[in-house]
C-alpha cells in the first residue's frame, strides 16, 4: 500500500507541475513531447547553440571581433545549415522557424534556441511523468488493495468468530457439576449486588463477601471481562496482577486516575485511542490539579499524569518506546469526502480510506458527502447553563423530516458541543407529531460530541450553535475541547 501511495503521490505532484504546460501547448504537443528522442534531441540542441553562438559577433573574444570579416562567413554559412537541419526537431515542439537565418535572424534564432532548451527540460519531465504514470497503473489501486485487505480481515473476523463460538461450545461441554454450581452461585450473588438497594448494609455487606469468595473460581471459568472503567469497583476484586491483559479502549477519552484502579489490577496493558479526537471533561482546574501535586509532593515527577491537561492515553505515549507504538491507519467508516479533511489536517494523510462505499446509506447516491446549510439563529445562555441555538435546533428537526419524508431508511445522528442544545432538539422532536414513531426505525442518537465519539450513524447532523449572542464561556469551552 504504501509503494501505491508513494506512486501515486509521485505521479500527482509530476502531473502539478506540468499542468500550466499542458494548458499552454495543447495535448497534441504535450503528448508529442513524451515521445520524442530526448540523448538526439539535447546533441542537436548543443551543436545548435554551439554554431549559433559562433556566428554571433558579440558573443566572441576581442582577437575575433578583431577579425570578424575574416571569420564571419564561414561561421554564419555553418550556423545556416545547422538551423535547417534542426528545424524538424523545433518544429517538433511548436517552435516557429519560419525564417532563413542571416546576420539579422540570429538574435531570433538564438532566442527559439533557449526556448528549444526549455522545452526539452519540460519534454524530460513529461517523460518522467509518463514513466512514474506506467509504474503506477501497472500496481494495484489503493481501492483495490483496501478491498483485498478489507475481504482479508473479513475472513479473519469470521474464522475468529467461528473459533469463538466453537471454544465457547466445547467449554460448556468441559464444565463439572462443581463448576456448573458456582457459576449459578455467581450469576445469582451478581445479581443480589445489583439489585441491592443499600436497605440493609450488613446483608449487602455478606452478599458481598460471598461475591469475593466465588471470584477466583469464577476467573477461571470466564477468563474474559468486558467492562467500563468505573463500573469494575466492587465487581472485581482490589488485587495486583488480577487480569494477565488489560485492553482500555478509547484512551484519549480517559482520564488517568479513573484507569489506575484498572492498571493496578493486570500484569500488562494495551492502550487504545486517538490523540486527534477529544479528550475527557475535566472536573477540577488546571491551578486546583496543579495545587494538589504541589501538595502531595509529585508536581515535577509526575507533571505527566496532570488530571486535566492529559488523557491516558497521552500518558501511555509518553512512557513506551517507539517500537511499542503502532498506528492503526485503515478508514472503514466515512465517505473520503468527509474524512479526507481530517486525514489532511490531522492526521497529516497517514490514514489510509478503506471504506466500502456500496454498503453506505446515503441519502442520495450521486449526491454530495458534506452538505452545509446556512442557518440565521441567535445564540443564548439558559439558566443551566451551556448555550442553545433555537432556530439552528428547529432546522435541525426540519432538515431530519425532510430526509425521513424522502423515505430514507438508514439511521441517524444528531452531535452538538453543548448539552443544552442536545436537550433542546430532543424535545423538539418529541414535540413533533409523528417525527418521533419515524425516527424508532432510524436509531436516532442526539448527544454532544464529547458523548457520541466512538460511536456511527449512516446520517449525521452537526449543530454547532455558534451565532450573534453566543457567551464568553461558551467560546471558551469550545476553545478547550
Amino acid at each position: 500500500v504504501d509503494d501505491v501511495r508513494q506512486a501515486r503521490n509521485r505521479v500527482d505532484a509530476l502531473d502539478r507541475d506540468l499542468a500550466e504546460y499542458r494548458d499552454a501547448w495543447g495535448q497534441e504537443l504535450f503528448d508529442l513531447a513524451s515521445r520524442i528522442d530526448l540523448d538526439s534531441a539535447s546533441r542537436s540542441f548543443r551543436h545548435l547553440i554551439s554554431t549559433l553562438k559562433r556566428a554571433d559577433k558579440g558573443a566572441q573574444g576581442l582577437s575575433v571581433r578583431i577579425l570578424w570579416r575574416v571569420f564571419s562567413g564561414a561561421r554564419l554559412k555553418t550556423a545556416s545549415t545547422t538551423w535547417t537541419e534542426a528545424k524538424p526537431r523545433l518544429n517538433m515542439l511548436g517552435l516557429e522557424t519560419n525564417f532563413e537565418l542571416d546576420e539579422t535572424s540570429l538574435p531570433n534564432a538564438l532566442s527559439i534556441a533557449e526556448e528549444y532548451e526549455r522545452r526539452l527540460d519540460v519534454a524530460l519531465q513529461i517523460q518522467n511523468y509518463k514513466a512514474a504514470l506506467g509504474v503506477l497503473q501497472s500496481k494495484l489501486t489503493l481501492e483495490e488493495l483496501s478491498r483485498k485487505s478489507y475481504e482479508l480481515k473479513q475472513k479473519i473476523a469470521a474464522n475468529s468468530e467461528g473459533l469463538w463460538h466453537y471454544w465457547m461450545a466445547l467449554q460448556s461441554t468441559r464444565l463439572t457439576d462443581g463448576d456448573r454450581k458456582t457459576l449459578a452461585m455467581y450469576s445469582a450473588t451478581l445479581q443480589a449486588m445489583i439489585e441491592s438497594r443499600g436497605d440493609d448494609p450488613k446483608a449487602a455487606r455478606q452478599i458481598a463477601s460471598r461475591y469475593y469468595k466465588i471470584f477466583p473460581e469464577i476467573r477461571r471459568l470466564l477468563p474474559c471481562w468486558s467492562v467500563t472503567s468505573l463500573s469494575a469497583k466492587g465487581k472485581v476484586p482490589f488485587a495486583p496482577n488480577f487480569f494477565d491483559l488489560l485492553i482500555i479502549d478509547e484512551a484519549s477519552q480517559c482520564d488517568i486516575a479513573s484507569a489506575l484502579p484498572l492498571l493496578y489490577r493486570s500484569k500488562r496493558a494495551v492502550i487504545i485511542g486517538d490523540p486527534m479526537q477529544l479528550k475527557h471533561i475535566s472536573g477540577i482546574t488546571v491551578e486546583k490539579d496543579y495545587r494538589l501535586q504541589e501538595k502531595h509532593g509529585i508536581s515535577d515527577e509526575y507533571a505527566g499524569w496532570s488530571y486535566c491537561t492529559n488523557s491516558l492515553f497521552n500518558l501511555a505515549v509518553g512512557i513506551i518506546s517507539a517500537k511499542e507504538l503502532t498506528m492503526l491507519r485503515d478508514h472503514h467508516r466515512s465517505h473520503a469526502d468527509i474524512i479526507n479533511f481530517s486525514n489532511e489536517y490531522f492526521y497529516k494523510g497517514k490514514l489510509r480510506v478503506a471504506t466500502r462505499y456500496d454498503r453506505l446509506k446515503r441519502p442520495t447516491p450521486n449526491g454530495p458527502a458534506v452538505i452545509w446549510t446556512n442557518q440565521h439563529g441567535e445564540a443564548s445562555r439558559p439558566a443551566n447553563g451551556g448555550a442553545v441555538n433555537a432556530q439552528e435546533a428547529d432546522a435541525v428537526v426540519s432538515e431530519i423530516a425532510d430526509l425521513l419524508g424522502r423515505g430514507y431508511s438508514g439511521t441517524i445522528g444528531v452531535v452538538t458541543p453543548f448539552r443544552a442544545q442536545a436537550n433542546l432538539i430532543r424535545r423538539k422532536i418529541a414535540e413533533s407529531d409523528g417525527l418521533s414513531k419515524q425516527l424508532a426505525r432510524s436509531d436516532l442518537i442526539v448527544d454532544t460530541v464529547h458523548r457520541f465519539q466512538g460511536d456511527e450513524r449512516d446520517v449525521m447532523f452537526f449543530s454547532p450553535v455558534v451565532a450573534a449572542g453566543i457567551s464568553t464561556g461558551a467560546l471558551g469551552f469550545l476553545r478547550s475541547i
